[in-house]
């Protein structure tokens, strides 16, 4: 019982401290993984998981790639009127 208890909290939690990334993240993602693949999707469960939150991070919404005018051009296109 005392195990489980560690696997189960313990272990989501001090992983969510270290990585930065939702406990219940992690163990719904180490949940998976057992299921899926057993004790090899458990080691590799982790490390997987940071490295797509880390590739999604990076990339940058659609809807923002027009460039926003500075207020520097925004006053030389006033003054060269």
């Amino acid at each position: 019982m005392i195990q489980q208890t560690e696997e189960n909290v313990l272990v989501p939690y001090l992983m969510s401290k270290t990585l930065g990334v939702s406990p219940l993240l992690i163990f719904i993602c180490m949940l998976l993984a057992s299921s899926l693949m057993g004790i090899f999707g458990i080691v590799f469960a982790v490390p997987l998981e940071i490295i797509i939150a880390t590739v999604f991070s990076f990339q940058k919404p659609v809807k923002n790639l027009k460039k926003k005018k500075s207020l520097k051009e925004k006053i030389q296109e006033k003054f060269q009127s």
